[in-house]
């Protein structure tokens, strides 16, 4: 059984972005929609251009990143959810509430504390006697 390489890329050709398929060294294309935007944000992105780059490779590379970017996005929150399910399934997993009630309790007494030092530390001090002792 003979396993073909097998890749995606996008190109912009006559107006059009187009998604290429690669199996061996057979192409397919399929086109994605023409993009409309303002002038503009055509002139924004003419002037981000880098030499020798074209309007078709930026948003083909800018297509691409943003793909990987939301298959990041997409593997982060699979993994959270899975370890939170598996926190649950080990009797790992604190409820919010707890945590919650918890928190308050160290916030309220942090309050108490504080309360107690500075009511300290603002009373009035007893000042020493400056009157002579008579010897």
């Amino acid at each position: 059984m003979i396993r073909h390489l097998q890749s995606l890329f996008v190109s912009f050709f006559a107006g059009e972005l187009q998604l290429h398929h690669i199996i061996g060294a057979t192409v397919k294309t399929a086109t994605l929609p023409a993009l409309r935007v303002s002038p503009a944000l055509r002139a924004s992105a003419e002037r981000a251009l880098r030499p020798h780059e074209t309007l078709s490779k930026l948003m083909e590379t800018s297509l691409e990143r943003f793909i990987a970017h939301r298959q990041a996005e997409d593997d982060f929150i699979a993994r959270g959810l899975r370890g939170g399910q598996q926190a649950r399934e080990q009797n790992l997993h604190i409820p919010a509430d707890t945590v919650i009630a918890k928190m308050e309790q160290k916030l309220s007494a942090a309050k108490q504390q504080l309360k107690a030092s500075t009511s300290t530390a603002t009373a009035p001090r007893k000042r020493p006697s400056t009157r002579a002792t008579g010897q």
